[in-house]
Order: C-alpha cells, then structure tokens, then sequence
C-alpha cells in the first residue's frame, strides 16, 4: 500500500496568518464631542505570522486572504450621564474617506455611579477579504469627552487579575 498522495491544496499544509495587538496606554481619548480618533496599539504577539502594526495604528496585512478580525474595546464613562460611544473600520487609509461600509457599532457607555466611573466592553467581528499590503485601522467617536479608552493596572487582590487592555484587536485567516 502506498502513502496518499498530498497536495499544495490540503488544508493542512496551507500556513495560516494571524496577529494580535493591543494597548496598555492608561488612557485614549477624543480631542472633542463627537470628535473621531484612530485607536493606537503599543503591544503585539511575537509570534504574529503575515500581519503586522505599522505606526502603531495600521494593522497591515502580508498575505492575501479572508480573515476574520474581531476587536474589543474597554470604554470608561467619568459622567453621572450615560453617553454614546461608536466603533468602525477605515481600510487603507485614516480619513473619512476611508471608513469602512457598514462597519459602524454604536455603545451606550454607563454612567459614573457610586463613585465609580461606568465600563462597558464593545466586541465585534467582521469576515473580510483582504489584498496583499492592505490594511485597516480602528476608528472612534462618543458624544463626550467623558468617554475614554481606560486600561487598568494589574492588582495583587483579591482578586488576583492582570492588566486590562483598553483595546484588543485581532485578525486570523480562515
């Protein structure tokens, strides 16, 4: 009996690429109301295969394909009111012209309350088919400079937790 015969096709042989970043900055913020800011990224996986952070706001991708990318933000509101926050994806360039077609989520962030400022986490996934050298940043928007993108230290507890990234974002081909 002979070996079965395996092709360049077989999905076991095709390298998948992915990257994963995030910040660890205390604070990102709007310059104004209604004012829109492209997120940074000060951390990446070593091990990121084919997509990379370029300037600290470009996630850029080596390979052609589809990928699935998923972002999660950890919004903080220091306002009694509650406020809204949005999220989108611009490709290939960091101006209004660039924004991503129907790639808006919006976020009702939580008021301060008991002396507490208010934290809501927005997660979302896209499936998109990208070029060779293309690339996406992470754009946002809220009705007041109350909102923030808040990391939060590590505590030694109890409990125990580690360090809160303000944003994540990932991409995995699939």
């Amino acid at each position: 009996m002979s070996a079965p015969t395996v092709t360049p096709a077989d999905p076991l042989l095709v390298t998948k690429r992915w990257g994963s970043f995030w910040d660890t900055t205390a604070t990102q913020t709007i310059p104004s109301a209604n004012a829109t800011s492209i997120v940074t990224f000060n951390q990446a996986d070593p091990a990121n295969n084919g997509v990379s952070m370029v300037g600290g706001n470009r996630m850029t991708f080596a390979y052609a394909g589809v990928y699935s990318i998923t972002f999660s933000i950890q919004f903080a509101n220091t306002s009694a009111t509650l406020y809204l926050a949005q999220a989108w994806l611009r490709k290939n360039g960091l101006l209004p012209a660039q924004n991503l077609p129907d790639s808006n989520s919006r976020f009702s962030i939580t008021s301060k309350h008991g002396g507490n400022d208010g934290h809501v986490i927005g997660t979302v996934n896209f499936v998109l088919n990208l070029a060779a050298g293309d690339y996406l940043a992470l754009a946002w928007s809220a009705e007041n400079t109350a909102i923030t993108l808040e990391s939060s230290p590590a505590s030694a507890g109890p409990p125990d937790v580690p360090l809160t990234p303000c944003v994540i974002l990932t991409a995995v081909q699939v």
